[in-house]
């Protein structure tokens, strides 16, 4: 948006009004860190999704402030770490929050607990494979990487490779999520047929 020609005044005004996004944010992250030390907590799958929606929200805001201001934004436009930024708070902390709440209404949706299992092990594969995805983006934007090019220096090889393996470690979180949860379904619809066959003979 700052590279578009626009004047002085224009660029003052609109990282301005970027930089007052912060507000509100910080805002909800108050209330929530405070509802966290006020609370009866319960320590389960829901409760961990929420403090990592936490992290990651708090970790893509943080970054995404370096953006609002005109110097920065000019250097980084069109870089991996915009990229990066991004990415970690659509599908780390939005999606997260998604998970957060399947968890927590898991019960209501499918008549049947959740797997504590396949729920921690989907929490530690999917938000150490946000992390290991998106670390080495901020680092190769923050180097000056632009964005949608097919080569790239040998220097960042390393970098992108270790984005590559957490991208798959990501998916193996939500494959485990996906597993069990078409399992219980299964399960669940299995039950209702044979209760409904059962009900029916007699």
């Amino acid at each position: 948006m700052y590279l578009v020609g626009l004047d002085h005044r224009s660029r003052a005004m609109y990282s301005t009004i970027t930089v007052m996004i912060s507000l509100p944010a910080t805002v909800k992250i108050v209330n929530w860190t405070l509802s966290l030390l006020n609370g009866a907590l319960k320590w389960d799958a829901t409760l961990c999704f929420g403090l990592a929606y936490i992290l990651l929200f708090l970790s893509g805001g943080l970054t995404g402030m370096w953006l609002s201001h005109v110097g920065l934004n000019v250097s980084m436009h069109d870089t991996f770490y915009v990229i990066a930024h991004f990415h970690l708070m659509l599908s780390g902390a939005t999606l997260t929050a998604c998970f957060a709440g399947m968890y927590y209404y898991f019960a209501a949706l499918f008549g049947i607990k959740y797997s504590r299992v396949f729920a921690y092990l989907h929490l530690i594969y999917y938000f150490g494979g946000q992390w290991m995805t998106f670390l080495p983006l901020f680092w190769v934007g923050y180097a000056g990487m632009p964005r949608r090019i097919h080569d790239y220096p040998a220097i960042f090889m390393g970098w992108h490779g270790m984005a590559s393996v957490g991208h798959l470690v990501t998916m193996i979180g939500a494959m485990f999520f996906f597993f069990f949860a078409f399992r219980f379904s299964y399960w669940t619809s299995c039950c209702c047929l044979f209760k409904f066959r059962y009900s029916s003979l007699t």
